[in-house]
């Protein structure tokens, strides 16, 4: 069963479902570097909003 946290989602589309971080960047607008810093447990702290982060994580979810 896939977790529910977002970082571990995000993992399992980059990882699993061979999702491309340059495709999520770009359905997005956030930069591959840190789609891939938070999919590695990194705290997001670069220039994207709130809302942007959402996005990834309801992304994510899907």
């Amino acid at each position: 069963m896939i977790g529910h946290e977002p970082k571990e989602l995000l993992k399992t589309l980059l990882n699993d479902y061979k999702m491309l971080a340059a495709s999520l960047s770009k359905i997005t607008g956030i930069s591959e570097q840190v789609i891939l810093g938070f999919a590695n447990g990194h705290n997001i702290q670069s220039p994207i909003t709130q809302t942007e982060m959402m996005d990834l994580i309801d992304l994510a979810g899907l």
